[in-house]
């Protein structure tokens, strides 16, 4: 069974490239932005479903995992919601760290 993953506030530079990593290693991705850009265009036209706006409904039983920005208020009806039905959910730190723990990694800042 394919692996689900949302991602809220996925039109970041550093959401999109995890996004991205993650349907690369065949995860089904679906996420969510405020904005629209190129960014997310690019995106959608990777077969990425990505919504506009938060909404609860996006949230939902199968999902295996949810990655969000740290700009993301607690108040994000998404988020609250994974965090209220018990679902796995990380901030984009932490999902990074979680990718890269058997791996050996260089890092440039």
């Amino acid at each position: 069974m394919q692996k689900r993953v949302h991602m809220i506030g996925i039109g970041g530079i550093g959401m999109s490239a995890l996004a991205r990593y993650y349907k690369n290693h065949g995860w089904h991705v679906s996420g969510s932005d405020s904005g629209e850009s190129d960014l997310i265009n690019d995106l959608r036209n990777e077969g990425i479903e990505i919504k506009k706006y938060e909404d609860e409904e996006n949230i939902n039983s199968d999902i295996d995992l949810v990655v969000y920005t740290i700009a993301i208020q607690e108040t994000n009806l998404e988020l609250a919601k994974a965090k209220s039905d018990g679902l796995n959910v990380l901030t984009y730190p932490e999902a990074l760290g979680k990718i890269r723990e058997k791996k050996k990694v260089i890092a440039v800042c």
